[in-house]
This record gives C-alpha cells, sequence and structure tokens, in this order.
C-alpha cells in the first residue's frame, strides 16, 4: 500500500500568520491574551504553526498559564524557518498556472473582457498541453476578482462588459537606488525579517 504525505492547504492565512506574528515579535502570550479567538481556534493553529516550527517553539508555564514564543537566531540559520508555513497556504496548480498566464496576457496597455481571457488562455497556453487542461470560467473570474482586490489588476465596466488590464506600475525604482546600496551593504537581520 502506497502513503502519501499529508497536505494541509490553508485556504485563510491571514489568521495563522497573526499568530505566528504575535509569538515571534510579542512573545510571551498565553491563551488568555487571545480573546478575540476561540479557545478551539487557538489551539488549532498554535498545533499547526508547532507542526511547521516545533524546532523554534519554546513554552514556558507561569501563573498566568502557558506561554509560547518563537524564537530565531538568524545567525545560525541558513534558510527562512517560515517558509514551511507559507507553503501550506492553499495555492493548488491552477492558481499558479493562472498567476503566470494570466498576467503574462495582461501586458500593459491592453484590455481583456473575461471571454476573451478564456479564448486567449485556451489557445496560447492551455492548448499546448500533452493531457487536455480545462479551467472554468467562474474559476478564472474569481483569480480576476482577487487580483483586482489586491491591486494587480484594475477592471472597467463599459456598457454590460467587464473589462481587465493589468495595473500600471508607477514606482520608480531609481530613488531607491542610494537606500537599497546603503542596506545591501548594512543589512544583520537576516532572513528571518522577511516575515
Amino acid at each position: 500500500m502506497l502513503l502519501v504525505a499529508f497536505n494541509e492547504l490553508i485556504k485563510n492565512f491571514d489568521n495563522i500568520r497573526l499568530l505566528m506574528r504575535d509569538f515571534y515579535v510579542f512573545g510571551f502570550r498565553s491563551r488568555a491574551d487571545f480573546a478575540d479567538k476561540s479557545a478551539r481556534s487557538y489551539d488549532n493553529e498554535r498545533r499547526r504553526i508547532e507542526s511547521w516550527l516545533g524546532e523554534y517553539m519554546y513554552f514556558r508555564q507561569n501563573t498566568g498559564g502557558k506561554n509560547c514564543f518563537i524564537s530565531v537566531d538568524s545567525r545560525k540559520i541558513w534558510h527562512n524557518p517560515f517558509y514551511k508555513a507559507l507553503k501550506a497556504k492553499s495555492f493548488t496548480a491552477n492558481d499558479i498556472m493562472l498567476h503566470f498566464f494570466l498576467l503574462d496576457i495582461l501586458q500593459p496597455g491592453e484590455k481583456f473582457t473575461l471571454r476573451q481571457l478564456m479564448e486567449r488562455l485556451d489557445a496560447a497556453y492551455l492548448s499546448c498541453f500533452d493531457e487536455p487542461v480545462a479551467l472554468d470560467i467562474s474559476t478564472v473570474r474569481k483569480k480576476l476578482a482577487e487580483y483586482a482586490e489586491l491591486g494587480l489588476i484594475e477592471s472597467e465596466k463599459c456598457g454590460r462588459e467587464l473589462y481587465y488590464e493589468r495595473s500600471r506600475d508607477e514606482v520608480n525604482l531609481d530613488a531607491w537606488h542610494d537606500a537599497v546600496s546603503f542596506f545591501a551593504e548594512t543589512n544583520q537581520i537576516g532572513v528571518v525579517a522577511a516575515l
């Protein structure tokens, strides 16, 4: 019998990320400090974090209860341990495919309707696979709505149609050159600061 590794994907990663941040940045918090969460939710999320960051998670018992904290010495690690948690975020193969395909199609200055995007996806990308790949129009619509909410793309209603285009990149990186150069020479924080 073949056993497949269990892979629990998390839909709402923000809750877990905030809890990890509390354990890492603030440390020394007990369950009572998280009054906005139910005890069951707190315990479930804490157990998930323990499964990913067990070697970095510590507990201390005091009169207020058991306090949890995450302690990482960035001088002694070569990778970001928080990556294990990010891997559990619920990305599917379709999420990753759509990310690259949609952003490739939506070049700056070009607008497409959902139907036009579906036709372009099918003709330029999905038909190239050895095994046929089909995407549901509602999946693409949800991904476009998600990216519009994140600000990656913009949507504009013209008549009865909704048009999508890539958001304009208005960041002037030249203005940041000196700051980045300075930071590259002086950074002592390490990879853990990326959380």
